[in-house]
């Protein structure tokens, strides 16, 4: 055999030597130590294993495999114990205390099967100098996104899930029986209908179950998005007029930027009528049980309410008008606004 050739078969075969290795890690605790068996170290994710022992006697107490593991490497070993949550590192183990009875558990990351490719962990409950695989506290570490926090103090578990850009869960958990119980959730979600709305849904626990103790919807454009609004400052409540596309929203805000009304909620029936003149404009539309209209003078600006033959005025301050004149309201192309600009000449309001 030609020196060449033995050259190559021994750069190959030092090349799977140095390509897969294994770990070992101790740093983490007086009593166990961690091997990670790592087939690939060029590779962000690799096939391997993960080993708890004893220390002194040497016993294998826990042993985890993974088509995939992300290791962290650190001093020719391994990172231990790194947990940015939600999306930062996360190391491949992690001994900490998650059931809040003073002795310190295991988390063995197990893949990535947590959400959007996300690491996923495997949790054993320390229980008289064993380990104990525990499924509900691993799944806390597969059907969110990465390993749960903790929180010593409070004794309570959290986690965080989503799905694409506009729905988020977070959620909370204490230990009953050595299991976690959900104590509490809120879900945030965006509502890709007309109109545009940020909906948050809070869940708490009531003794007996989980059960929804508030809904509320926000605004999802900002301030600089606004057709045109003012502040009712005697109600602590704003006006708003928005885009969506070519379809226009009301919306009455409260101080806390929660949607207390809006209009309309069928977009096929729902029209806005602007009359504006030199020196005025009116807004008007109706519901089945009232009619709105918004008046906005050079001095004035404000909503009229008028149902079941009362008339109800919420002035609004002036300072706090956004957009000026509502005749640019018509150079918007809005499919859901008509009415008539009857203006003479150009608009005494500062534009």
């Amino acid at each position: 055999m030609s020196r060449l050739v033995v050259s190559i078969i021994f750069f190959h075969l030092s090349l799977m030597m140095f390509s897969q290795q294994t770990f070992v890690t101790d740093s983490f605790s007086d009593h166990y130590y961690g091997k990670v068996y790592v087939a690939d170290t060029a590779e962000v994710f690799s096939p391997g294993w993960i080993a708890i022992y004893k220390k002194g006697t040497d016993k294998e107490l826990i042993r985890v495999e993974s088509e995939e593991l992300a290791v962290s490497y650190t001093d020719n070993s391994v990172a231990v114990n790194v947990k940015e949550l939600p999306y930062g590192e996360q190391s491949v183990i992690m001994y900490e205390d998650f059931n809040f009875d003073g002795v310190k558990d295991f988390a063995i990351q197990d893949g990535q099967n947590s959400c959007y490719h996300g690491p996923s962990y495997q949790i054993y409950l320390a229980d008289k100098g064993q380990f104990i695989f525990s499924s509900e506290f691993t799944s806390l570490a597969q059907d969110y996104c990465g390993m749960f926090g903790v929180n010593s103090e409070d004794k309570q578990l959290y986690t965080m899930t989503k799905s694409g850009c506009c729905w988020h869960q977070f959620a909370r958990f204490d230990v009953v029986q050595n299991k976690p119980r959900e104590i509490y959730r809120v879900e945030e979600g965006m509502d890709f209908s007309i109109p545009q709305f940020i909906n948050t849904t809070t869940f708490e626990w009531n003794g007996k179950k989980l059960v929804e103790t508030s809904s509320v919807r926000n605004l999802s454009v900002d301030i600089k998005d606004h057709l045109f609004s003012f502040d009712i400052p005697t109600k602590k409540k704003k006006v708003v007029l928005f885009n969506s596309g070519d379809y226009m929203t009301y919306a009455f805000v409260n101080e806390l930027d929660e949607v207390e009304f809006f209009y309309p909620n069928d977009k096929d029936t729902a029209n806005f009528e602007l009359t504006t003149r030199n020196d005025s404009d009116t807004l008007r539309f109706s519901t089945k049980d009232a009619q709105y209209i918004i008046y906005n003078t050079d001095t004035k600006v404000g909503i009229k309410v008028i149902t079941k033959g009362k008339t109800y005025d919420m002035p609004g301050d002036v300072y706090t008008r956004e957009s000026g004149r509502m005749f640019y309201l018509f150079d918007h192309g809005l499919t859901n606004l008509s009415g008539e600009d009857l203006r003479k000449w150009g608009p005494t309001l500062s534009d």
